[in-house]
């Protein structure tokens, strides 16, 4: 009986496992603090880099990116939805309406593609370099096309208190250097087609010109009275603008962007950009 798969665990998978033990948003305030000082952000884009070429091992073309057990949840009936209580009926709102425009922004106009995926997902009881189960992983929360070139967007969606930017964006660094290989790009046009127009990476050896997807972070009824929250907020903004231009985070992502999200009284969904930045 052939071993079970052992999928690569990369420096960004234990970075973000590192939010268990501390988090406080007082902590990840001083978290993204240091991570934004001096030449740190460059020092994060190198981890991102090399997360990316450490899962460039890892190929699992044929098998979907969300598991059927367990199942996704059920999204709420977005004609019975009032406000928005939490990523589910945010995520049945978008579905429905099946595109979003950022207010200002054209730019960064999207297209739901689905939703709840799980990059590293594999069957046959695989698990992590660490022995973690892959079943037990987070799922990301979004995947989405820019309306105008159809290139790949990762969302992570953080709705009231749950969690905050700067962990939003350590997540999708982390789901971005999973889905950033070759074969994991492969693997988006096999499951997706016609949906993506996705070039190769730039560590393909085939003279693409990358990069290959966006990020984006979406907030909803994020608390702009809280101090610290603010602080998070205006320090990822911060971190994102350094990030972008270091050339180990630009080869593979062209913007990170941060959206909120708003359910007005005539019943439509709104979004409008916090901030935005490209190398390009």
């Amino acid at each position: 009986m052939p071993a079970a798969t052992r999928i690569p665990v990369t420096e960004l998978r234990y970075l973000y496992g590192s939010f268990d033990l501390f988090s406080s948003l007082e902590c990840h305030r001083a978290m993204v603090d240091e991570a934004r000082r001096d030449s740190n952000p460059g020092v994060l884009a190198g981890i991102f880099q090399r997360s990316v070429e450490r899962f460039h091992e890892y190929s699992n073309v044929d098998e979907p990116f969300y598991p059927e057990r367990p199942g996704r949840k059920e999204l709420p009936d977005p004609a019975a939805i009032d406000s928005i209580g939490g990523t589910l009926s945010l995520t049945a709102l978008l579905k429905a309406a099946g595109s979003a425009e950022v207010t200002g922004s054209p730019e960064l106009g999207f297209t739901y593609i689905d939703r709840e995926l799980v990059p590293a997902r594999t069957t046959g009881n695989a698990t992590f370099e660490n022995d973690e189960r892959s079943i037990r992983v987070r799922r990301l929360d979004w995947l989405l096309a820019n309306s105008r070139d159809k290139l790949p967007i990762i969302a992570e969606v953080k709705v009231g208190n749950d969690k905050n930017p700067f962990y939003a964006l350590v997540q999708l660094l982390m789901y971005a250097a999973e889905l950033a290989t070759a074969s994991q790009l492969a693997r988006l046009r096999q499951h997706y087609p016609d949906r993506f127009a996705i070039p190769l990476p730039k560590d393909s050896g085939a003279g693409s010109t990358g990069p290959v997807m966006d990020l984006y972070i979406v907030l909803s009824n994020y608390n702009p009275r809280s101090g610290v929250r603010q602080e998070i907020l205006e320090g990822t903004s911060q971190l994102a603008q350094q990030l972008v231009v270091e050339r180990g985070v630009s080869a593979y992502v062209r913007r990170i962007a941060c959206l909120d999200a708003t359910f007005s009284e005539d019943q439509r969904l709104r979004f409008t950009k916090l901030f935005s930045y490209s190398d390009m």
